[in-house]
């Protein structure tokens, strides 16, 4: 498994920066736009490491709301605000990376 210390890490950010701005640039539900958010999580990292670690780390609201598509099928889409995405995309990163190393284990042994 991985800690808090390997999802914290440098190298788990800058990935999940760099994913992150790639997409396209919008505004979460917190105001603060993807193309602004290296400079904002250059300043608040810190402390959102710290509330991480110690497990007060709170998340923000979700807004939730639903599209049609073009057949008039709805679905169901979640917004979360910038900071909870770049949290999830490294929590998403390190499971991907250990179930992969599961995988792989699993297919060694057969």
């Amino acid at each position: 498994m991985f800690d808090v210390e390997e999802l914290l890490s440098k190298r788990n950010q800058r990935n999940a920066l760099e994913h992150l701005l790639s997409k396209k640039d919008g505004c979460g539900i917190d105001g603060i736009r993807i193309s602004e958010f290296k400079e904002y999580w250059e300043v608040k990292h810190l402390n959102i490491e710290k509330e991480i670690r110690e497990g007060t780390y709170i998340p923000g609201i979700v807004k939730t709301y639903e599209i049609v598509n073009n057949r008039g099928k709805k679905r169901s889409v979640s917004s979360l605000n910038v900071t909870d995405r770049m949290i999830s995309r490294m929590l998403t990163q390190k499971l991907t990376s250990f179930s992969e190393k599961c995988v792989w284990r699993y297919y060694q042994r057969i």
